[in-house]
């Protein structure tokens, strides 16, 4: 569906072919026209002239805020009322100063299935919402742009249809969004702290057998003691908000001394119980900190984790869209891009850790995808939020057991750039905004298909 401009300005009125209006039973003398949350009651005028893949609309719509015509869009009738979209917003920076050439320009790659999902999609920021008049400032993707100019054009938008949440907002902001479009449009929405997290997992008895034990450090030698006594001699130390493995630690105890491993072999300590007890001290004292079960598995000297990336598909599931394996280099405790040795798709992986044939690699590998399935799907229900686009970081023991070490809510895809899986890097990169449409009403299910006009 196309929009076509109505010449005469200052008019609220929405022209269609007679067909369209026929075969929709819009028999009513007037109807209501969305576009994203933004909605207007208009008359409605048959327009022979018209294709029936055209809607055309006053062209003082054009002062309100910026409506590409030329973009392509679906139209849905629901209730006899006519929805134009999908319209969808990404909150991608904080402020607008952020939004740079350069940096949108990272963005295109994320719209390379733009033609599966179409309509408006826009980028902004956390400070470029304006509650009091519910218009968005950002910049819309324009494929049709020819080579040498930016396919992102600024503008002015209707609150959305839907919205991915990429960064924090100012409650107050959420609150009116939430409001006006509703939460369940909204996704990605609460930031996870990890202490908090495993705590409310722990509700959910599916989820719970798959966490690791995990406490706020204390400071205390004797909760130490305690982990590495229950725990086979190992526990890890994690800053409760961080990412990229910054600040995690490995502690391990011999004889009467602790040995400390930060980030790699070159950062170890081994320290008397009291520097052991100022050390605990000057972490919890530092950032709220976590101390957690070590679980781990190695392959040869080279301890090895995986990352699954799961979203939720246009019926509103998770589903896994790809997995990896991360080897570190040897002796480091972590697995980001700086300390790793290699990187492998799962299912290579899992056959050679544990000698399985690729059949049977494939079978495990879909159950771990199937565990993670039931972990987010434990997300939805017991976290009190909407998600719809995570990676989860997990450790396949030797006994093929399943541990979630950390759901991520913004992750990188620099893993998968590395090993240069465009198809699968592409695919995730482009399956939230696939998921935001579906929020905002357009399904196959909802879009009944034109017939042509005699």
């Amino acid at each position: 569906m196309q929009i076509r401009w109505a010449r005469r300005k200052g008019t609220d009125t929405v022209r269609l072919h007679p067909r369209f209006i026929h075969q929709h039973n819009l028999t009513a003398p007037t109807t209501t026209v969305h576009f994203g949350a933004w909605n207007r009651e208009m008359r409605i005028q048959p327009d022979p002239g018209l294709a029936m893949d055209h809607l055309g609309l006053p062209l003082s719509f054009k002062d309100r805020f910026t409506i590409p015509a030329h973009l392509p869009y679906e139209v849905r009738i629901h209730d006899r009322e006519i929805h134009i979209g999908p319209v969808i917003g990404y909150i991608a920076f904080r402020n607008r100063e952020g939004m740079t050439p350069q940096k949108l320009n990272r963005f295109i790659r994320r719209l390379s299935g733009y033609e599966t999902i179409q309509g408006l999609i826009y980028l902004c920021s956390a400070d470029s919402i304006n509650t009091a008049t519910r218009t968005i400032k950002g910049y819309y993707y324009d494929p049709s742009r020819p080579p040498g100019l930016s396919r992102w054009v600024k503008g002015v938008f209707p609150y959305p249809g839907s919205v991915y949440k990429r960064i924090r907002i100012p409650n107050a902001t959420y609150v009116d969004l939430v409001k006006v479009i509703g939460e369940h449009r909204i996704f990605n929405h609460h930031f996870f702290h990890k202490l908090d997290l495993w705590k409310i997992m722990q509700r959910d008895p599916e989820a719970k057998k798959h966490l690791p034990h995990t406490e706020e450090l204390n400071g205390r030698i004797q909760q130490l003691d305690r982990f590495l006594t229950h725990f086979g001699n190992s526990a890890y130390l994690k800053p409760a908000m961080g990412s990229q493995g910054w600040g995690v630690i490995h502690v391990k105890k011999i004889a009467d001394k602790y040995r400390f491993l930060l980030r790699g072999q070159n950062k170890t300590s081994v320290l008397p119980k009291e520097q052991a007890i100022q050390l605990l001290n000057r972490l919890r004292n530092q950032k709220t900190y976590l101390i957690q079960q070590a679980v781990e598995m190695k392959h040869g000297d080279r301890r090895v984790d995986f990352r699954a990336y799961m979203q939720k598909n246009s019926q509103e599931q998770w589903i896994c869209k790809g997995m990896i394996a991360r080897f570190a280099k040897k002796g480091s405790v972590i697995t980001n891009l700086a300390n790793l040795e290699k990187l492998q798709y799962a299912r290579k992986a899992l056959s050679q850790i544990y000698q399985l044939n690729l059949e049977q690699a494939g079978v495990l590998e879909r159950q771990v995808g199937k565990v993670c399935c039931e972990v987010c799907g434990a997300l939805d229900r017991v976290y009190q939020g909407h998600y719809g686009d995570v990676a989860i970081d997990l450790v396949i023991d030797r006994n093929k057991n399943v541990w979630i070490l950390e759901i991520n809510k913004k992750y990188s895809w620099y893993s998968l750039h590395r090993m240069r899986d465009t198809k699968i890097m592409g695919e995730i990169m482009s399956g939230p905004f696939r998921y935001a449409k579906a929020l905002a009403g357009f399904t196959p299910q909802t879009i009944r298909p034109l017939s042509k006009a005699p």
